[in-house]
C-alpha cells in the first residue's frame, strides 16, 4: 500500500481514486478520528471567523448567497460545499473561484502526512484538506456547509462563530432518524453557547428546545429577518435595515438567512465592524446563481436543472413551476434519482405539474431501477417516456419542447444534474 501514496507530484485524479480507499466506508458518523487529525494538522481555521450551514435543503444556496454578499463587500471569503457536480474543484472556493488543482494536490498531501494510521473517509479528507486550503489562503471568513447531519459531521469539528439551520425535513434516516425532532437535535448539535445560530424556517417547537439545550442565541426567520418574495424586499429587523430590489428565484428563507447572516459578519469583522452598503447588498444577492439551484441552461425553450432530491425540495419546485410558468404550453420533466431517496413521494408530490415525463435510469452507484422509475411514474400519468440514459432523455425531451413558451425542468439528484450540464456543453 505505501507505493500507491500519492505525492505532491501527483495528479489530482489519483490522489481522489486514493482517498477513496482509505477507509473501507463510504460514511462512517463520528468526531474522535477527524478531531485527532484536526489537532495533527496545528487546528487549521482556530481563528478564522468560520460560518457552519446545517439543514436538509437549501444549504449550499445559502452558503453561496452569503458568500456573493461578502465577497461584495471586499471580504476574503473562502466556501466549502459538497457534493460537487462536475469538478472536485467546485467543493472549495477562494474568493469565489473553485480552488487551483495544485493547492489540493498540496493540501491532501498535508492531511496523508498528519492522519499517520487513522482512517479517514473520503468526506472527512476532503473536509480536512478544504480547512488546509482555507488556512493559507489567508482569509478572514469560511462558510462551511454540513455535509450529513451536524452533531457528528466532520465540519463540526470546527467551533464556529455562526451557526445556521437552513430547515428540517426527512431525509438520511438510516444516518439521523425517522422523525423531525431526532434530525432536528442532530443539526441542532452545530450551535455554540453564547454564539449566534440563524435559523430560517418557522419551527420554534422542534428548535426552541435545541436553543435552550445550547444557551444559544437564536434569530429566527419571520421574527427576526424576512425576505419577502411579492415586493423583493429583504427586511433585516436584528440591523434595523431594509434592503429593496433583491431578485431571487430561491426559497425565500435561503435569501432571508444569507442576508441575516452576512449582516452579522460584516458587523463582528475586525475592531468596528464593516459597514454594509445596500446597493451592493442587493446587486450581490440579486445577481446570485447557485450551480444546480434552478441553474437556466438554456432560455426560450427554458431549460433549468436542479439537485433537489427529497421531497421538500420537490414542493418548492411544485411551487415554483407553477408560480413562474403558469401560462407555459408544455411542462416537461427529465427525472431520476438515486435508489435510496423517497423518490416515490417526490413524484407523488409533483403529480399534475408536468405534461409529460421522460425518466432513465442514472448510471451512478445506487441508482434507482428504471422499472421501479416507470412503476412510480405511471401511477400519476400516462404521459412517460423511458431511457436507458439521461442523455438520451434529454435529446428526447428537447424535440418535443420546441417552442419558446415551453419549459423543462431536469431534477432529482446531482447526477442528473452532472448529466445534464455535461450534455448542454456538447451542444
Amino acid at each position: 500500500m505505501a507505493n500507491l501514496i500519492p505525492t505532491k507530484l501527483s495528479s489530482l485524479g489519483l490522489w481522489l481514486d486514493y482517498i477513496s480507499l482509505t477507509h473501507p466506508n463510504e460514511i462512517e458518523m463520528g468526531l474522535c478520528r477527524v478531531r485527532e487529525v484536526y489537532i495533527a494538522l496545528g487546528k487549521p481555521l482556530s481563528d478564522c471567523f468560520v460560518i457552519t450551514v446545517a439543514g436538509t435543503n437549501g444549504k449550499g444556496s445559502t452558503v453561496t448567497l452569503t458568500e456573493a454578499v461578502l465577497l461584495a463587500h471586499g471580504c476574503r471569503v473562502g466556501a466549502y460545499t459538497s457534493p460537487h457536480i462536475q469538478r472536485f474543484n467546485e467543493r472549495i472556493r477562494i474568493l469565489g473561484e473553485d480552488v487551483d488543482e495544485c493547492l489540493l494536490v498540496e493540501a491532501f498531501d498535508e492531511v496523508e502526512r498528519a492522519r499517520g494510521d487513522i482512517a479517514l473517509t473520503y468526506f472527512e479528507y476532503s473536509t480536512l484538506a478544504a480547512f488546509c486550503v482555507f488556512r493559507h489562503a489567508g482569509l478572514e471568513v469560511c462558510i462551511l456547509e454540513i455535509g450529513l447531519g451536524g452533531r457528528l459531521d466532520a465540519v463540526n469539528v470546527i467551533d464556529s462563530s455562526i451557526a445556521v439551520i437552513t430547515n428540517i425535513d426527512i431525509d438520511h434516516q438510516d444516518w439521523l432518524g425517522n422523525d423531525l425532532n431526532s434530525i432536528a437535535r442532530e443539526k441542532a448539535a452545530i450551535m455554540r453557547p453564547n454564539k449566534p445560530v440563524f435559523i430560517g424556517e418557522d419551527m420554534p417547537i422542534i428548535m426552541a428546545k435545541e436553543v435552550r439545550y445550547y444557551k444559544a442565541e437564536a434569530y429566527w426567520y419571520g421574527e427576526d429577518f424576512v425576505y419577502s418574495m411579492k415586493n423583493s424586499q429583504l427586511d433585516l429587523s436584528l440591523a434595523n435595515i431594509s434592503i429593496p430590489n433583491v431578485h431571487s428565484v430561491l426559497p425565500a428563507n435561503n435569501v432571508g438567512l444569507a442576508g441575516a447572516v452576512a449582516v452579522r459578519t460584516l458587523a463582528e469583522l475586525g475592531t468596528k465592524g464593516r459597514p454594509v452598503n445596500l446597493s451592493l447588498f442587493a446587486k450581490a444577492l440579486s445577481a446570485c446563481r447557485p450551480a444546480g439551484r434552478l441553474e437556466y441552461l438554456s432560455k426560450r425553450p427554458d431549460v433549468l436543472t436542479d439537485v433537489g432530491h427529497n421531497p421538500g425540495a420537490a414542493r418548492f419546485l411544485k411551487k415554483f413551476i407553477q408560480q413562474t410558468y403558469p401560462d407555459a404550453r408544455l411542462k416537461i420533466a427529465v427525472f431520476s434519482a438515486l435508489g435510496d431517496k423517497d423518490y416515490p413521494e417526490i413524484i407523488q408530490i409533483l403529480n399534475g405539474v408536468f405534461d409529460t415525463w421522460f425518466i432513465a435510469e442514472l448510471d451512478a452507484p445506487r441508482a434507482a431501477k428504471l422499472v421501479s422509475l416507470e412503476s412510480k411514474v405511471g401511477r400519476v400519468t400516462k404521459n412517460m417516456l423511458s431511457f436507458s440514459s439521461i442523455e438520451q432523455a434529454l435529446s428526447a425531451a428537447l424535440e418535443k419542447a420546441d417552442q419558446k413558451d415551453d419549459v423543462m425542468l431536469v431534477f432529482g439528484s446531482f447526477y442528473v444534474v452532472e448529466a445534464a450540464k455535461s450534455y448542454f456543453e456538447t451542444l
